[in-house]
């Protein structure tokens, strides 16, 4: 995995919870990495998609990323490609695939 660690960007979740913006994962769709505070004690590590949803968390830790602050954080991972990983893991390409079995 290669993350490229960027400024912490200071937001917040749905819900309230602060969180921080703190790298972009070039190899996976839920490319931004970071960190949310919930109820103010437990720090949680969280991976986001460029829509700002949470893996493996509720609605409530979705990222907004309309936010004037993640504008920003969004538009340098889309300009790295970041995010746009396919989430099959085959190693060949479909077009490759395809060109073989017809």
């Amino acid at each position: 995995m290669a993350i490229i660690l960027i400024a912490p960007v200071a937001t917040q979740t749905k819900n309230g919870y602060p969180a921080k913006v703190t790298g972009i994962d070039l190899t996976d769709p839920h490319c931004l990495r970071g960190t949310i505070n919930t109820y103010g004690v437990v720090k949680i590590a969280m991976r986001w998609t460029l829509s700002g949803l949470g893996r493996g968390a509720g609605e409530g830790c979705n990222l907004n990323i309309t936010a004037p602050e993640m504008a920003d954080v969004v538009e340098v991972a889309k300009r790295l490609d970041a995010g746009l990983t396919p989430t099959h893991s085959s190693s060949v390409s479909a077009r490759r695939i395809h060109a073989v079995a017809g």
